[in-house]
């Protein structure tokens, strides 16, 4: 779902010349998270307590909440609404 979501979101909150370089950013911190440090990450959570990686989950789910609440509406968003 993110990654479907992550392209148009930053196209409405990122300005048109910052872009290249927004876009080149979220790929690289996906890449790190889903390649490096995810696996690594949730290895030493499980081996602290086995429940543990599914608790860090809820917590990120709901800090993701939190962020795309406080995200501005956007000019398609209020005219969806009229």
């Amino acid at each position: 779902m993110a990654k479907s979501a992550s392209q148009p979101l930053m196209t409405a909150v990122v300005p048109r010349e910052h872009l290249v370089s927004a876009n080149g950013r979220l790929f690289t911190a996906q890449s790190i998270a889903n390649d490096f440090a995810g696996p690594a990450l949730g290895a030493a959570l499980f081996a602290l307590a086995p429940t543990l990686p599914f608790w860090a989950d809820v917590a990120t789910f709901a800090v993701s909440m939190v962020l795309v609440a406080r995200l501005p509406e956007t000019a398609s968003a209020r005219d969806k609404e009229d």
